[in-house]
């Protein structure tokens, strides 16, 4: 779907998966101001999607990202889910570049003289309004390097609540620049 014509109200309830194949070296796309590469692609992937949720599922050994929420997507719900063994990330939330003013694919200085200073986006690719909760991430990042449980790029107001995170390779949360913001996190165990 797409934010004109998005896909509505897909409900995905206690399924299994288990041993999708490995996306090792294939995430080459790099994020906003950091070292950071991704690839957008999940044994789930939202593109274009509203009101949707995942519950009660277990992802077992699955070789990349686990859930992908890429680009327009709004109140996507992953609630209730057991996810461990993962090649890559846990739940991923990257929106599209073309929608961040003036947008930096590395460390260092902006120049002033000619950053766009307009407030706000250019645009509404990207994922708002979602909510990760009561999940046990565990064991991501098994095959790539760049990886967390929950990444957050180019994102606005996404909730991660009561969340169990641990033995990770990385950061359990990962908010890459914090472009858009709004997030909250809370009454989570990250360890």
């Amino acid at each position: 779907g797409n934010s004109s014509n998005p896909v509505k109200g897909i409900q995905i309830k206690g399924f299994v998966f288990k041993h999708a194949a490995r996306t090792f070296m294939d995430n080459k796309e790099p994020l906003l101001r950091s070292d950071w590469t991704v690839y957008r692609g999940g044994a789930l992937f939202f593109d274009g999607a509203e009101n949707c949720t995942v519950s009660n599922c277990e992802f077992d050994q699955v070789g990349g990202n686990t859930i992908f929420i890429n680009n327009y997507n709004r109140r996507i719900t992953v609630i209730g889910c057991y996810i461990h063994h993962s090649g890559a990330s846990g739940v991923v939330f990257v929106g599209d570049p073309a929608t961040v003013r003036s947008p930096l694919f590395r460390y260092g200085k902006q120049n002033y003289a000619t950053i766009d200073r307009t407030l706000g986006s250019k645009g509404d690719n990207f994922p708002e309004d979602c909510l990760v909760e009561n999940c046990l991430i565990t064991m991501t990042g098994r095959d790539e390097k760049q990886t967390a449980p929950i990444q957050i790029s180019m994102s606005y107001r996404i909730r991660i609540n009561q969340c169990s995170i641990y033995d990770v390779p990385r950061a359990g949360i990962n908010i890459n620049e914090g472009t858009f913001g709004g997030h909250i996190i809370e009454n989570c165990d990250i360890f």
